[in-house]
């Protein structure tokens, strides 16, 4: 009886061994092992001599699967037939030179990770690798610098982490995807800060969300890291994770043919937990209104100060210490009247740059004011932000080139340059794009006359001004208080912007100001009042002074 027990037995084994060997179902392995791709064979999976340290076969379930150097530099299309098994996860390894690999389909086990080796990938390659169809049996953390999810076929069965080196999520799948549990965004990701590597920062993308192609059921935004958004209705918490800067989450307004911003509301009508102080960052032209609730009793949720748009929180319930309202940054004025040409400036909504010193590059942001007459090393003026030389009139120099966006103010109250009227001094490019506003305006009374010429933007040297003032052209005119210019940018030593008056219409020039003899002519009595008070003044002064001869 027991030999014929044994005999099932082993031939039921057979069968079993038989039946796992024809569906190609490999067994796991006593312990998990990263195989690393060789290509040395095909571009299968299923062959055992494209890989090494994977025990003499094919990757089993469990397994990590690693990637590196490629023999050569174009897409190398991999092509998995293991069937389901569910791997422990992919390592995209460091590289000397670019490797791009494409996945066809890959399926991962509960809480896989594709990584990327922990060097200094900053300042070396890493594998690149691509993923067709993506199936994960539960918790997914992905690292973005190596791993790439762009429309992906993405079917997660848990929490999807992304991670990288700036902390930026950005998720764009292909239609049908799911994700069961929270989009995590990640802290930014140090691989090897000894030496620098890693860090905060980003910047999200433009016009709508940047998950797309599934259903977001919850995104979680870690400290120091971003991510940009539109509508919102499912629950967002910021904070956590290692970062030590605010969660910063962008809203950008959409854009037109000619990608410019146009005027763009998103609603924000999920809860806010907030486990840390965070910020939104409404951009041009992007009104966000918050409309869910705000948790988070120690923190608050302010509009970041860079911001362009308009943030508004007026949320159903409010547990933090957010300020509801319109948040708007406060108006200030900052100096700089000594050498800091090291240091660079962004200068912020409702904020005014003066410079009487040395700054660095400025960068001026929608809403924003360069006034002085000093230096900067370079200088950015963005759509809607102001650049003013001067204190009425004067001349700012740039040592590296300007770029303007905004508007420039010009004021002439004379025919010299600085103190006249005010001018751009520029070593380098200047870039006005045909989208910077020309903005000239008489000053204190002065009336410019016909023929006289105003070289407003010096560029040194022969490098042509590129682009124009918006809707001015080349020997275009220019028409404003009564005064019209004519307008080169070609002009002075061949390379100027330089305005010269064709015609005044002096029934349109600005008022004069009412002060000195003007406004005494204007006002007789005014001229007898003082006559009487400048005589009771002087019968006041000699009555002290003989009291003080007694």
């Amino acid at each position: 009886m027991k030999n014929t027990k044994l005999a099932r037995f082993a031939s039921a084994l057979v069968l079993t061994l038989s039946s796992l060997l024809t569906l190609s179902v490999p067994l796991a392995h006593a312990v998990a092992y990263t195989c690393v791709w060789t290509g040395a064979t095909d571009l299968k999976f299923s062959t055992t001599t494209n890989w090494t340290g994977c025990n003499g076969v094919a990757p089993q379930p469990g397994d990590t699967i690693a990637f590196g150097q490629a023999s050569n530099s174009t897409t190398i299309n991999l092509t998995n037939d293991l069937g389901s098994v569910a791997l422990g996860g992919v390592i995209s390894q460091t590289t000397t030179s670019y490797s791009h690999y494409v996945i066809n389909t890959i399926s991962l086990a509960a809480g896989a990770t594709l990584g990327a080796a922990t060097s200094n990938i900053c300042n070396t390659h890493v594998a690149n690798i691509d993923y067709g169809t993506l199936n994960a049996a539960g918790a997914l953390t992905a690292n973005t610098d190596a791993s790439s999810l762009f429309y992906s076929n993405l079917s997660v069965n848990g929490n999807l982490t992304i991670e990288n080196t700036t902390g930026t999520g950005y998720l764009f799948a292909s239609p049908g995807s799911t994700v069961t549990g929270q989009v995590i965004v990640a802290s930014p990701y140090a691989y090897n800060t000894a030496t620098g590597c890693g860090g905060a920062g980003g910047g999200g993308l433009q016009s709508g969300s940047s998950f797309t192609g599934f259903t977001l059921h919850g995104l979680t935004v870690q400290n120091g890291a971003n991510t940009n958004l539109a509508d919102t209705s499912f629950p967002l918490t910021l904070g956590g994770g290692t970062g030590t800067t605010s969660p910063l989450v962008y809203f950008y307004g959409n854009i037109d043919a000619n990608s410019n911003y146009v005027a763009t509301t998103y609603t924000v009508s999920g809860p806010i937990t907030m486990t840390h102080d965070a910020l939104f960052s409404a951009q041009d032209k992007a009104t966000v209104n918050v409309t869910g609730s705000i948790s988070g009793a120690a923190f608050t949720l302010t509009n970041d100060t860079a911001a362009t748009g308009i943030l508004n929180l007026n949320p159903s319930s409010n547990a933090s210490k957010s300020t509801t309202g319109s948040q708007v940054n406060a108006t200030k004025t900052v100096t700089v009247a000594n050498d800091q040409s090291t240091t660079s400036f962004i200068v912020v909504p409702n904020e005014t740059l003066v410079v009487d010193g040395k700054a660095g590059y400025v960068n001026l942001l929608t809403g924003s004011t360069l006034m002085g007459n000093g230096q900067v090393a370079g200088l950015f003026a963005d759509t809607g932000s102001i650049v003013a030389p001067g204190h009425s009139p004067g001349c700012i120099t740039s040592a590296n080139g300007i770029t303007i966006h905004g508007t420039y103010q010009e004021q002439v109250g004379g025919t010299d340059p600085c103190t006249g009227y005010d001018q751009l001094k520029v070593i380098g490019g200047v870039n006005l794009d045909g989208v910077g506003i020309l903005e000239v305006t008489p000053y204190n009374g002065f009336v410019p006359k016909v023929g006289q010429s105003y070289t407003i933007i010096d560029n040194d040297l022969v490098d042509a001004v590129t682009g124009t003032f918006a809707g001015i052209a080349e020997g275009g005119a220019y028409t404003n208080q009564g005064v019209t210019y004519s307008v080169t940018y070609k002009g002075g030593d061949g390379n100027d912007v330089v305005l010269t008056v064709t015609k005044v219409d002096a029934s349109a020039l600005p008022a004069k100001p009412n002060t000195g003899l003007l406004l005494v002519a204007a006002h007789p009595m005014i001229s007898l009042g003082a006559s009487v008070i400048a005589a009771g003044l002087l019968y006041g002064a000699s009555r002290r002074v003989k009291t003080v001869r007694r």
